[in-house]
């Protein structure tokens, strides 16, 4: 590859055109890139209709639901100290009607088009046959310790999933951004049901600050939600887990996310905000999968190597998923999914074709309009 090459622009699966060798961008970039471009007449002509009869409607429903919420999120909190304006303090009514959040967040996806979200199960039993046969770990000698914290781990695909995932587990918090934590409405939600917030100065000390927050868990508080990946992907790829959530050698909860799509595909890598909700909204309909999977209790030698304890929990995820997408294919289910790759690239590589994007190294080449 000579960086002056000015042959031909090169098509990339996404809707991109580069100058560089298509070949060696698929590799580093595959699980950020667009997969639904070019964009069809029929998804065009239906976005069209739908943003005149549908969206205005849609973004209605909405814009009441997160009203209700808002005022349900002050009311419960009139006479406590600021100091303890968080769901950990709630206690009666009050607590109940904080926990009606994941109702609001399940009619809110219902309002964007999902309609229906199909539940599948792994059992103990296909998780611990991985663990023997793949990793060659004895299970029967590890210690099922049901009083200690669980935290959940998630694939990240979509900008929503953490709207799904409050209405699967009801009230939860999670690992965001500090910048969030100033932003409207959000911001003082997220600190209520206590998000941990993370920022270029802290970033280092991550993964104590998720240690420390799973060692003082004691059960009448929010459990804590981490998406191991530390970025979105384009649902097709399970990049690298960060050792954040396993640095603490505890009992994880593994949890998948799944978006089959035709015409628009809902995850969110490299598509303008503005864009993606427009598309979204524009839907009539988004299937949605969620694979709830039993606590994965730790090994010795996992609990002693965090490194290793994300590995296995990712290829006990990916394999218990393509699995059961092989079953249903088999028995004529057709899903729009496909089987999922293990890569490894990381946010880094996600922010690096951000960067090139920006620099002009890569530009959308087909309907620009959207």
């Amino acid at each position: 590859m000579v960086e002056g090459d000015e042959t031909a622009h090169i098509p990339l699966n996404g809707g991109f055109k580069t100058k560089y060798d298509s070949n060696d961008i698929d590799e580093i970039y595959s699980p950020f890139v667009r997969r639904d471009y070019p964009i069809t007449n029929y998804e065009k002509c239906k976005l069209i209709f739908n943003a005149i009869f549908l969206l205005p409607l849609r973004v209605f429903i909405i814009g009441i639901l997160c009203f209700i919420f808002w005022v349900v999120s002050n009311v419960v909190f009139i006479g406590m100290d600021s100091e303890k304006r968080s769901f950990d303090h709630l206690r009666g009514m009050k607590k109940w009607l904080y926990l009606s959040a994941g109702y609001f967040c399940r009619v809110g996806l219902f309002s964007s088009g999902f309609l229906s979200i199909q539940r599948w199960h792994v059992t103990k039993e296909q998780m611990d046959k991985i663990r023997r046969t793949d990793l060659k770990i004895n299970v029967e000698n590890i210690i099922h310790d049901s009083s200690a914290p669980c935290t959940i781990v998630c694939n990240h695909i979509s900008m929503l999933d953490v709207i799904v995932l409050l209405s699967e587990f009801n009230i939860t918090s999670f690992v965001a951004h500090e910048r969030l934590k100033d932003t409207v409405f959000f911001g003082k939600w997220m600190k209520q049901i206590n998000c941990l917030f993370v920022s270029e100065d802290n970033k280092k000390e991550l993964a104590d600050l998720i240690k420390n927050r799973q060692m003082l868990h004691d059960f009448k508080s929010t459990r804590m939600v981490i998406f191991p990946e530390g970025t979105t992907t384009n649902g097709s790829y399970h990049i690298l887990f960060n050792r954040g959530a396993f640095s603490a050698g505890m009992p994880v909860q593994p949890c998948m996310l799944r978006y089959p799509w035709n015409h628009f595909c809902p995850s969110w890598e490299t598509i303008p905000v503005h864009t993606y909700f427009l598309r979204l909204l524009t839907q009539f309909y988004i299937p949605l999968h969620v694979i709830h999977f039993p606590i994965y209790y730790p090994s010795l030698h996992e609990q002693n190597d965090p490194t290793v304890f994300a590995a296995n929990v990712r290829h006990v995820m990916t394999k218990c998923t393509n699995r059961m997408f092989t079953k249903q294919m088999k028995s004529g289910y057709k899903s729009g999914l496909e089987i999922i790759k293990v890569g490894n690239q990381t946010r880094k590589d996600k922010l690096s074709l951000h960067d090139r994007i920006i620099n002009g190294e890569f530009e959308w080449t087909k309907n620009k309009n959207f």
